[in-house]
C-alpha cells in the first residue's frame, strides 16, 4: 500500500494517458492532450503483443475508443450508452459525447463546435437543459453504469478466458458525480437524513456556477462520497471472492488506483477542475501480488510508474520511451522512490477548451511548487502546511527560484521536434482525407 501515491493530473484527461503509457503528456498548448497518443505504446498494446488475451469495462465518455483508449484491447465495453435503460439517457449520452469529442479532439468539428459556444454558449444551454432533465424529467437518470453491472461483467470476461494469461481494466465510476448511491448505502450515512432527491438537487448546486452550498451541504456531499466508496469497496471486493472461488487469486497480480482525488471547497471550488492541490492528486495506490509481502509505503510516488510497476510483475520488457520506473525495487526495500513528481493540466475556465497556458507542479521533499502561466505562482511547506493555504513564494525564493529552474527543463526536453510536428500534421490531414473528402 502506497501511502503517498499522486496522479499527474487532476482530472481523467489529464492523468489517464501518463497512467497507461508512463509517460508524461507530449506538449502544452496543443487543444487537448485526452486523446491517448499515437507514438507512445499503453500497457494493453505491450500485453497484447505478449499474447494476453486484454479486456476493458468503463462507463467513462473520456475512455471512449473516441479517444483511443480501445487501442490493444481485444474486448473494449464502454457502458456508458448502457447505464441506464431509457431512451432519453441513450440520445443524451450520444448528444454528450459528440460535444466531449467536438471540444476535446482535433476533429475537424471541433473549432465549430467552439464558435458556437463562443457566439450562442452551446456548452452553457447543453448544461442547462442537463439540469432540467436531472431536476423534473429523469430524476432515476444517471450516466454511469452501476459498479454491480460492471463487477458482473467482468466476471463473465475472466470465466471466458480463466485458462489462459488476461489483462483486464476495469474502471469504476460510482464515487463520482453526481453521487447517487444505492438506496441502503444512503440510508448507512450516520448523521444525517438524505433522500434521493436531495442527492439530486445537491448535484444541481454542485455543478452551478454560484456554488451556493452551505457548510452542512458540503458535509453532505462528504457522506455520499464516503457512501459510493463504502459500495464500490464491496463490490471490489465481490471480484476479489471470485477470483478466490476460482483459484486465480494465487497467480494474479493487482493494482488498484483512482486517477485523480476531489474538492469539497479546500480550496474554494467544489468537483475536480484544473487545480493541482493534494486534493486533486492524492490518490489511493495498491499492488498485490502472490510474491510480495504486505507493507506500507510512505515515500512519494507518481502514477506514471504504474505501468511499469505491472511490466516488471509480469517479466515483461518495459519500453524505452516509458518515462516512468518500476516501483518493484521499492517495495523490496533495494531503492528509495523518485527525486521529483510532476503533475500538470492545461489550464482552462471549462471543459479543457482550448489555452496556450499550463499549470505543472513539482513536488521535492517537503516543498511544492505550482507553477502557473496564468497568474501567480504558488510554493508551499508540505512539512509545515500540508493543506497547502499558505504560499510561500515571495519568502522562499531560492527554493522557489531552484525549483522552477527544474520545472523549465522538464518542459524543454518535452517540446515536440519539427520532424514530429510535421508528423502529425501529415497524419491529421490524411485522416481528414480519408474520411471526409
Amino acid at each position: 500500500v502506497f501511502d503517498q501515491a499522486f496522479s499527474t493530473g487532476p482530472n481523467t484527461p489529464s492523468s489517464f494517458p501518463s497512467l497507461f503509457t508512463g509517460s508524461h503528456p507530449e506538449s502544452y498548448g496543443q487543444v487537448s492532450y485526452g486523446n491517448l497518443l499515437e507514438h507512445r505504446r499503453p500497457i494493453a498494446e505491450i500485453l497484447q503483443n505478449e499474447r494476453y488475451v486484454t479486456g476493458a469495462f468503463h462507463s467513462n465518455p473520456y475512455l471512449s475508443q473516441i479517444f483511443g483508449y480501445n487501442r490493444g484491447f481485444d474486448f473494449f465495453s464502454d457502458q456508458c450508452a448502457e447505464a441506464n435503460g431509457t431512451r432519453h439517457s441513450s440520445i443524451f449520452n450520444l448528444l454528450g459525447r459528440e460535444l466531449i469529442r467536438s471540444l476535446h479532439s482535433q476533429t475537424p468539428f471541433a473549432p465549430f463546435i467552439r464558435f458556437l459556444n463562443k457566439s450562442i454558449g452551446i456548452l452553457k444551454r447543453f448544461e442547462n437543459f442537463f439540469h432540467f432533465l436531472m431536476r423534473y424529467g429523469i430524476q432515476a437518470y444517471s450516466i454511469y453504469a452501476r459498479a454491480s453491472k460492471v463487477t458482473e461483467e467482468a466476471k463473465k470476461f475472466i470465466t471466458t478466458h480463466k485458462e489462459g494469461k488476461f489483462f483486464l481494466w476495469i474502471h469504476y465510476m460510482d464515487p463520482h458525480t453526481p453521487l447517487l448511491p444505492p438506496p441502503s448505502y444512503i440510508e448507512k450515512i450516520d448523521g444525517f437524513e438524505i433522500r434521493r432527491k436531495d442527492c439530486l438537487e445537491l448535484y444541481r448546486k454542485q455543478v452551478s456556477k454560484k456554488h451556493d452550498l452551505s457548510d452542512h451541504e458540503i458535509e453532505k456531499l462528504k457522506a455520499l462520497y464516503s457512501a459510493e466508496i463504502r459500495y464500490l469497496d464491496e463490490e471490489i471486493g465481490h471480484l476479489i471472492e471470485y477470483l478466490e472461488t476460482n483459484n486465480l487469486i494465487g497467480n494474479t497480480s493487482i493494482a488498484l488506483t483512482a486517477d485523480h482525488g476531489e474538492e469539497f471547497n479546500e480550496h474554494g471550488d467544489l468537483l475536480h477542475k484544473e487545480k493541482l492541490y493534494d486534493e486533486l492528486l492524492h490518490v489511493p495506490l495498491l499492488v498485490w501480488d502472490p510474491d510480495l509481502k504486505p507493507k506500507r509505503i510512505r515515500t512519494p510516488v507518481s502514477l506514471i510508474d504504474l505501468s511499469p510497476t505491472l511490466l516488471h510483475l509480469l517479466d515483461v520488457e518495459i519500453p524505452q520511451e516509458m518515462q516512468g520506473h518500476s516501483l518493484l525495487p521499492l517495495i523490496k526495500g533495494e531503492s528509495r522512490s523518485r527525486s521529483k513528481i510532476i503533475s500538470e493540466v492545461v489550464h482552462t475556465e471549462r471543459w479543457n477548451l482550448p489555452s496556450s497556458s499550463i499549470k505543472i507542479a513539482l513536488r521535492e521533499g517537503q516543498w511544492k511548487l505550482i507553477h502557473n502561466r496564468v497568474g501567480k505562482d504558488e510554493l508551499y511547506n508540505l512539512k509545515e502546511e500540508p493543506k497547502e493555504t499558505v504560499n510561500l513564494i515571495n519568502e522562499e525564493r531560492q527554493v522557489a527560484r531552484k525549483m522552477l529552474k527544474t520545472l523549465r527543463q522538464h518542459l524543454a526536453n518535452r517540446a515536440p521536434s519539427k520532424l514530429q510536428l510535421k508528423s502529425k500534421i501529415k497524419k491529421k490531414a490524411q485522416y481528414v482525407k480519408t474520411q471526409y473528402l
